[in-house]
């Protein structure tokens, strides 16, 4: 996985066993003290949650169902959560004793535990053999991340000991692979998204470094961009460059919204979100698409004249490819594909009657140019709150009813779109997190470090510890 950092990678030991990884849950919300569901907080050892979950309902006699919790714990750590069960079943924990399960706390709620009913967690992590020098660096990386954040990587804790779930998830959607557990069957699709997600990150991080580290002149002749674009792009403070059709969210949690457009702080509520997306989808889109869309008819009805906006179709809007095609006449109206995306859709099996649009540059040259430096103004202005850890730019978790984003940002993003995952369910997430409170100490008489940090849910902390190596931590090699 690419990271950001430029220091030399960092020489460690980290064995990941309940010694030296740690994880607390933060609960969403305080518990209210009364109701008819007991909050039990629980710290196990060297047990999954799902593991911990059945020796609890067999030892009370009742269905694992019928436990709340709000997410899964590794097992390789030391680690405590909530559940929470009917409170019928409060004398019956009393002379519970449990091999490698504790019982740290109780309380009562008005409501069952569900799973992402969580804040985030927090972390103590113990390193060893790290050297003076090495832990100079760990702690000038610490400052540095504190300030900026991390990449939101999905762990290699998603992709199984062999690191091939995801392959797996591939395979089912295939139907080259069949497994009769649906749970199971889903947590390996959902590792085919995430392992797509992983790679458009990976490119939106070696797309940032190439605008922070190479000239002007340079940067721009590698990505075959404008160099006022560049210029524009190296303005903004934060390493990872927020680009025309991100789509951003209010941090921590919060509405989503494209960047740059003119008007872009539209309701992207999920109760509006269906109803926009079920407009926006091809009709009849075929296999010849060419260097530009000049070979496609379009209904000009359906076309919004906004600057690099997204090309919106509605239901009843129609496609039709000939042997001797031109674009209908529209005035005012000039409609463009990169030649990589139009690559990418000429490849892809995309049934388009059931998938989002994929929009591309639409302007409208008499009535939109006065606009173009307040969109600008605009982009900068949301890069500063990234800085300012207020918003964060998110990406594709593709799938139904997944936002898409627009303009140059689709570009790096068609690349998730995968037709084998159209009838899945879609979402985003976080391309980049913020870390809270994270301390470094250094032992130097025994040369150990130890970090102590939390992160937001969905996060992993072998991700932050990746990136504060700058290096891949091979947990599989790790002594147990």
């Amino acid at each position: 996985m690419q990271n950001y950092l430029n220091h030399s990678p960092l020489n460690f030991h980290f064995a990941k066993n309940a010694k030296n990884f740690v994880v607390e849950e933060i609960p969403l919300y305080p518990f209210s003290g009364s109701g008819e569901h007991l909050i039990l907080k629980i710290r196990k050892k060297n047990l999954t949650t799902f593991e911990m979950l059945n020796i609890i309902s067999s030892n009370l006699g009742i269905k694992k169902s019928e436990i709340g919790y709000a997410g899964l714990k590794d097992k390789e750590s030391l680690s405590i959560q909530h559940i929470s069960i009917n409170k019928k079943f409060a004398k019956n924990i009393e002379s519970l004793k449990l091999e490698n399960i504790k019982i740290l706390d109780a309380t009562f709620h008005n409501n069952k535990i569900k799973l992402g009913h969580l804040k985030g967690n927090k972390f103590f992590i113990r390193i060893k053999k790290l050297n003076k020098i090495d832990a100079i660096k760990l702690e000038n990386a610490c400052k540095i991340v504190s300030l900026n954040g991390m990449p939101n990587y999905f762990g290699m804790q998603r992709f199984g000991k062999f690191g091939d779930n995801f392959k797996q998830g591939e395979a089912i959607l295939q139907n080259e692979l069949k497994i009769k557990n649906k749970k199971i069957s889903k947590f390996l699709i959902s590792a085919f998204q995430s392992q797509l997600f992983n790679t458009w990150l990976e490119d939106r991080i070696n797309f940032s470094k190439i605008i922070n580290d190479f000239s002007l002149n340079d940067a721009s002749k590698k990505l075959n961009i404008d160099k006022e674009i560049i210029k524009k792009l190296k303005n903004q403070k934060h390493f990872f460059k927020i680009i025309k059709g991100d789509i951003c969210a209010h941090y921590p949690n919060g509405k989503y919204f494209y960047i740059g457009e003119i008007n872009h702080n539209f309701d992207m509520s999920a109760e509006n979100l269906e109803t926009k997306m079920e407009s926006l989808k091809y009709k009849n889109l075929k296999s010849t698409l060419e260097a530009k869309v000049e070979s496609s008819l379009v209904s000009t009805h359906c076309l919004n004249s906004v600057y690099n906006a997204d090309l919106t179709l509605k239901s009843n809007t129609s496609y039709k490819l000939d042997s001797n095609p031109s674009l209908e006449s529209t005035p005012n109206l000039t409609l463009s594909l990169d030649s990589a995306l139009e690559s990418r859709l000429a490849n892809s099996a995309l049934n388009l009657d059931s998938t989002p649009i994929l929009a591309t540059n639409l302007e409208s040259s008499n009535t939109l140019d006065s606009a173009i430096p307040s969109i600008d103004s605009s982009i900068l202005s949301e890069s500063e709150r990234f800085f300012n850890h207020q918003i964060a730019p998110t990406g594709l978790l593709y799938g139904k009813k997944a936002i898409i984003a627009k303009s140059l940002a689709l570009e790096f993003e068609s690349n998730s779109i995968n037709d084998l995952l159209k009838n899945e369910l879609g979402s985003r997430r976080f391309a980049w997190v913020f870390v809270e409170n994270l301390e470094f100490i250094y032992k130097e008489d025994i040369a150990n470090g130890e970090l102590n940090f939390a992160l937001p849910k969905g996060s992993y902390a072998t991700i932050l510890l990746n990136t504060l190596a700058n290096k891949n931590i091979d947990l599989k090699d790790e002594e147990k």
